[in-house]
């Protein structure tokens, strides 16, 4: 079979084209020529309709909701509807070309921070150019560390910059004897046709994916998370066309969350400090609160008397409380056994051992327990659990 013509490379804006119909079957159908890139190196397939007229002189049309390369290295492009044009027949391609230049500004943001990255020692090792996020799998070069955060932000500012001047973005075929002097950042996958995408002469990569024609296109480029993954870096990126419904989103939330506090989305972290602040400042208060309570409990009790578990019962669910009151009667009485009252979680159990006493504080807990259907643990010294509340 004559191979596809693939008039995606040599003319990269077009979104409508005639093709001849060389093989078809139920949903599948391969051209002698096609506007649609197929999936590959990482970037989504094209989407698009093909259209043609039958022998009854009816048009008819259906959407390719994907573009594959076969195992035998054919494209295929993948139809919606049952029908196919007969063999030999003419068809009109038409492209989703907003699709295309999202796929372009995204694919050409790659190999610009692939490169920032490259130059700060960041090798990529792989990519996926999704519909919802793009992604950089990064490992050190030999001898350098992964790259820092500063080291990152450097690079996006790099790219940025790089995209406000507008610099040229050319493919062409070249000669495996070229390649030396281009300095590659990665080795091609093939040894003939070799197609090579430059940006100038900040970047030359071996690719045969769609870009675009100036980095002025590629539009804002903004790098939204990086995290540890397999021994080295993920790092997660969005470009032009889909940076504006992200800004909007993050807005939209930051008004959001800023509304409960009256206060404007850039004073957000200024608010969320002070509350921050007010909770450890109120819990400090909290935990000063359960101390003297705890010692004016324990103040009333009999001074060192261990012949048996001192047992108290505390009006409050909370299990600090309960542990702070456990821990002053047992400096007072040696050893003591606390009780809550019901919570979400239960009823709250605390039993607490001062001194060198022989009791376990981790048996008589769960002797109390299993009685009562409860769990916990601990230690000799200190052991908690928690009661379940039996309904009615």
């Amino acid at each position: 079979m004559v191979p596809t013509k693939r008039l995606y490379w040599e003319l990269p804006l077009l979104e409508a084209a005639t093709a001849t119909v060389l093989a078809a079957r139920p949903g599948r159908l391969v051209l002698d020529a096609t506007i649609l890139y197929p999936e590959g190196g990482g970037q989504l397939a094209d989407r698009g309709t093909v259209s043609w007229r039958t022998d009854d002189g009816e048009t008819v049309t259906s959407r390719i909701e994907d573009v594959q390369v076969s195992e035998e290295g054919v494209i295929e492009h993948h139809l919606i509807a049952p029908q196919i044009p007969a063999l030999g027949s003419a068809v009109t391609l038409t492209l989703d070309g907003r699709r295309r230049r999202d796929h372009r500004a995204q694919h050409s943001a790659q190999h610009l921070l692939s490169q920032a990255f490259f130059r700060r020692h960041g090798q990529t090792v792989s990519t996926r150019l999704g519909a919802d996020r793009c992604t950089i799998d990064l490992l050190a070069a030999d001898g350098h560390p992964l790259l820092s955060e500063a080291a990152i932000c450097a690079a996006e500012e790099e790219v940025n910059a790089l995209v406000l001047d507008d610099v040229p973005v050319v493919t062409r075929f070249v000669a495996p004897a070229e390649l030396a002097a281009l300095g590659l950042r990665k080795a091609p996958t093939v040894s003939e046709n070799i197609r090579i995408v430059s940006v100038a002469d900040y970047d030359h990569t071996p690719c045969g994916g769609t870009h675009v024609l100036s980095t002025a296109q590629v539009g804002y480029v903004h790098i939204a998370m990086v995290e540890r993954y397999k021994g080295g870096l993920r790092v997660s990126f969005h470009a032009g066309p889909r940076i504006p419904p992200l800004a909007r989103a993050s807005n939209e939330l930051l008004s959001e969350l800023a509304r409960p506090f009256s206060t404007a989305p850039d004073a957000l972290p200024a608010r969320m400090e002070k509350l921050r602040q007010a909770a450890k400042d109120a819990e400090a208060a909290k935990g000063t609160a359960y101390l003297a309570y705890a010692e004016l409990v324990a103040f009333g009790l009999p001074a060192g008397d261990r012949g048996a578990a001192r047992e108290l019962r505390v009006p409050s669910a909370d299990i600090a409380l309960v542990r702070a009151v456990a821990a002053a009667a047992a400096n007072r009485c040696g050893f003591a056994v606390v009780e809550g009252i019901a919570g979400e979680r239960g009823v709250p159990l605390v039993v607490h051992r001062s001194g060198n006493g022989n009791e376990n504080a981790n048996t008589e807990l769960r002797e109390r327990l299993l009685r009562r259907g409860g769990k916990g643990g601990g230690t000799a010294e200190r052991a908690e659990g928690w009661i379940p509340v039996v309904p009615g």
